[in-house]
C-alpha cells in the first residue's frame, strides 16, 4: 500500500477544528488514492466494538482505503473493547485510517497510550479573539465584508463552537446572497428573529391550509 497508516485521537470540545481536520485526512487519503476513501462513523452506544475492528482489518471491495471514526471515545470503557481496540492499534491494517475522536481531554490512558504522541491533539474552545478572527475570515472568504457590531452579536447569539459559528453564518450568506455586507441588523433580523421549523411546528398551520 502507498499509504502510511495512521491512527489518532482528537480531544476537546473543539467540534469545527476537529472537523476541519477530519476534512483534511479524507482529503489527503482521496488524493493519494485517487478516489475517495470509504467513510465509517461509529458511536460507542450504537456499536459493538468487534464490528469496528472488524471493518479496519477486513479490506473493503469497492475502496483502495476507509477512513474509521469512532466518536466519544471516552464512552469505551469495558476491559474487552479496550482490550480489542488495543490489540488492533499494535496492529494496524496499512489500507485503513483510524480516528479516535471525543469532546472530553482524555479517554481510557490504555487507549490514548497506543497512539503516537504526535497524533494526539486536544482542540481547546477558542477564545473570543480567535473567534472574531474566524468570523472576519468566513465572511471574507465568502465575499462578504461584516461590520464589527454584527461580530459582536453573532459571538452573543452563537455561544459554541466553531462548528455552530459556521452553520449560521452558512445561514447568513445564504439569506444575503447578492449583497456585499453583513450588518448587525441582518444578524438580528436572520440569527435572532428566526427559528427553524419542522413538521410539528407547523402542523397546525399545515391542518388548517394557512400557507
Amino acid at each position: 500500500s502507498s499509504f502510511v497508516q495512521i491512527i489518532s485521537l482528537l480531544l476537546g470540545p473543539e467540534n469545527g477544528l476537529k472537523s476541519d481536520f477530519i476534512d483534511r485526512v479524507k482529503a489527503q487519503i482521496e488524493k493519494k488514492a485517487g478516489e475517495k476513501p470509504e467513510l465509517h462513523t461509529y458511536y460507542p452506544f450504537k456499536t459493538e466494538c468487534q464490528e469496528l475492528v472488524s471493518v479496519l482489518r477486513n479490506t473493503s471491495l469497492f475502496s483502495r482505503h476507509r477512513l474509521v471514526i469512532l466518536n466519544q471515545a471516552h464512552e469505551i470503557k469495558k476491559k474487552a473493547d479496550v482490550e480489542l481496540i488495543c490489540e488492533y492499534c499494535k496492529s494496524p491494517a496499512d489500507d485503513a485510517t483510524f480516528i479516535m475522536v471525543s469532546d472530553n481531554y482524555q479517554i481510557d490512558r490504555r487507549l490514548s497510550a497506543q497512539v503516537p504522541k504526535n497524533n494526539r491533539q486536544v482542540f481547546w474552545e477558542l477564545f473570543e479573539n480567535k473567534k472574531r478572527d474566524w468570523i472576519n475570515n468566513y465572511f471574507k472568504k465568502a465575499g462578504f465584508t461584516i461590520d464589527k457590531e454584527a461580530v459582536e452579536l453573532l459571538l452573543e447569539l452563537v455561544e459554541n463552537d466553531t462548528q455552530d459559528l459556521k452553520r449560521e453564518c452558512e445561514r447568513l450568506a445564504l439569506y444575503l446572497a447578492g449583497e456585499p455586507r453583513v450588518t448587525e441588523e441582518k444578524v438580528e433580523e436572520v440569527i435572532f428573529h428566526s427559528k427553524a421549523e419542522n413538521v410539528f411546528t407547523l402542523f397546525n398551520s399545515m391542518v388548517t391550509g394557512d400557507l
